[in-house]
């Protein structure tokens, strides 16, 4: 199991399993590699992609079905762990929005 550590001079860093991140990266259209950056011109369009994709999943996730009731635990408990992308990503795009605030590049490397 390998971790991200995120990091700018802006607003230190936050560390993040790959495991959450790279799925969220590939679904938002972004090229994802072991090690890399977002440069600071970049990070409005990163930024958004990730809150879109992210939302686009919870919104997915919540939206009501039909067997509600019946649903077995397992499916009630996948809906609740998308619904913990948004905290789980709020480190990340905070520091992204600190580097954006401050014009710097955000950082990535694999631990």
């Amino acid at each position: 199991m390998s971790v991200i550590r995120f990091f700018s001079e802006a607003a230190g860093e936050v560390i993040m399993l790959r495991s959450t991140v790279e799925p969220i990266m590939k679904q938002a259209e972004i090229v994802f590699h072991d090690n890399g950056a977002f440069l600071a011109e970049d990070l409005p369009e990163f930024i958004e992609k990730i809150q879109k994709t992210i939302n686009d999943l919870v919104l997915l996730e919540q939206a009501p079905q039909d067997n509600d009731d019946d649903q077995d635990e397992e499916i009630k408990q996948k809906r609740k762990d998308f619904v913990a992308l948004r905290i789980r990503f709020y480190p990340l795009l905070e520091l992204m929005n600190k580097a954006l605030k401050k014009g710097k590049h955000v950082y990535w490397s694999t631990l």
